[in-house]
């Protein structure tokens, strides 16, 4: 009797622990937020050479790879590669891959290392002297209006592709190109000796030359371009002041993902998100060739600045996994999710620190420190929430066993003294 009442008690305690995890599991099933700890990824950052450049710079390198043409020049002993000298106003430059080597980019993160410098004073004591107009970080399918120099070609070639090859509006560029266009404005044209909002940038995608242009006059507010940001995106005024820093770009054709960051050079070299977005977003590219084609353009007018490039970094992102041949781009997704949330994972949400939030807001003008705040609480809320849950549902279930197994001792100890009665008196158990 004794053993048939202690399987009962181990089939209630087994039956309950496997409903017990059942109904508690996914609560704790992991996140879009966390790396599963045995994650091993797939995806392999490979350096891309052709579409990379740094110093020292040289002629005959510039010239394998790249088309460039306006003022530019090599200066400081080849480290750095001058777009326009705030000496020498009404000038531009523009420096595009030419499209030998590796220029068939579809997954990548693009670095770039710049300096600008135009106006009098520092940071922390700013003078007044105005300076611009800016730069323009580009990527474009079309590279060839760089090798246009007779009039009638020029012609030709806006007539069929409708871009405006003589136009440089786009601080050196044709207004219409095609491509994504990450503009850094340093002269405010909407409001003459206004320059209270500078720097800021804008982030343009344009798809149809026809139809789609920068408007410089309004400093990109009129752009008929897909306009990515709803309002001008303001950076940190450090870095007018000769202040290295970079912009990131992190693009996955494959899952629709776009990633701007910047990182200052005197900011304790934090990634600051400037963008992102998951949803549908396709940087053009060639057609015929599947290329896309990385360029950097300044422009001065009478208010001037120096624009120096001191690096582009092309690294691109590749997938070697055959394992899951089943459904692999359902895999890749997958793998592809997890490598940037391991490898690009928002530095800005991630930084808890009181004195680190703090730098953050001291750094970019964008950074809304409310908002974080805010998402902090409901991360918070949502797993007092999670945990609640779990001890509602458990503390019942507890309970029952409890109460269950002081039963079954009660019941098991009843038998125990019936037997030992029934034994003593001569009677035989029931």
């Amino acid at each position: 009797m004794r053993s048939k009442q202690l399987n009962i008690l181990l089939t209630i305690i087994i039956s309950t622990l496997f409903l017990l995890f059942q109904i508690v599991s996914p609560f704790f099933k992991s996140s879009t937020n966390e790396i599963p700890f045995n994650f091993t990824s797939s995806i392999s950052r490979v350096y891309n050479l052709d579409a990379s450049i740094a110093s020292p710079f040289n002629l005959e390198r510039l010239n394998k790879f790249w088309f460039y043409k306006g003022d530019l020049s090599i200066v400081n002993d080849g480290s750095i590669l001058q777009l326009t000298n705030q000496a020498r106003p009404d000038k531009s430059s523009i420096l595009l891959s030419n499209g030998l080597g590796d220029n068939i980019i579809n997954d990548f993160e693009i670095i770039s290392t710049f300096s600008l410098l135009g106006t009098d004073g520092t940071p922390e004591t700013p003078g007044s002297k105005p300076m611009g107009d800016g730069m323009v970080f580009f990527i474009t399918p079309d590279n060839s209006f760089m090798t246009l120099k007779r009039d009638e070609d020029i012609d030709e070639y806006t007539k069929r592709t409708g871009i405006l090859a003589r136009d440089t509006t786009l601080m050196g560029i044709p207004k219409n190109l095609p491509g994504l266009a990450i503009v850094l404005d340093t002269h405010k044209n909407s409001l003459v000796n206004n320059n209270d909002d500078i720097p800021f940038i804008d982030l343009l995608v344009n798809v149809n030359p026809n139809k789609q242009e920068y408007d410089s006059e309004s400093d990109g507010s009129k752009t008929t371009a897909v306009r990515l940001n709803s309002e001008h995106i303001k950076l940190n005024k450090s870095i007018l002041f000769g202040q290295e820093f970079k912009l990131r770009i992190i693009y996955m054709e494959s899952i629709s993902f776009l990633k701007i960051d910047i990182q200052y050079g005197n900011k304790n070299n934090y990634w600051i998100e400037l963008y992102q977005t998951h949803e549908s977003i396709f940087i053009p590219k060639n057609m015929k060739t599947y290329q896309r084609f990385i360029g950097i353009a300044a422009s001065t007018s009478d208010v001037t600045e120096t624009v120096n490039l001191v690096s582009i970094q092309t690294n691109e992102f590749h997938y070697f996994n055959e394992e899951d041949e089943r459904d692999p781009h359902s895999r890749f997704k997958k793998d592809m999710q997890l490598f940037l949330l391991k490898e690009f994972g928002d530095q800005i949400h991630l930084e808890m620190n009181d004195f680190k939030r703090q730098k953050m807001i001291e750094s970019q003008p964008n950074y809304d420190i409310q908002l974080h705040l805010q998402n902090i609480s409901k991360s918070r809320k949502s797993n007092s929430f999670s945990f609640s849950k779990f001890l509602l549902i458990i503390t019942p279930i507890f309970i029952i066993l409890y109460f269950g197994s002081v039963y079954i001792r009660v019941s098991m100890k009843h038998v125990s003294r019936v037997k030992h009665f029934s034994a003593k008196n001569g009677m035989l158990p029931m």
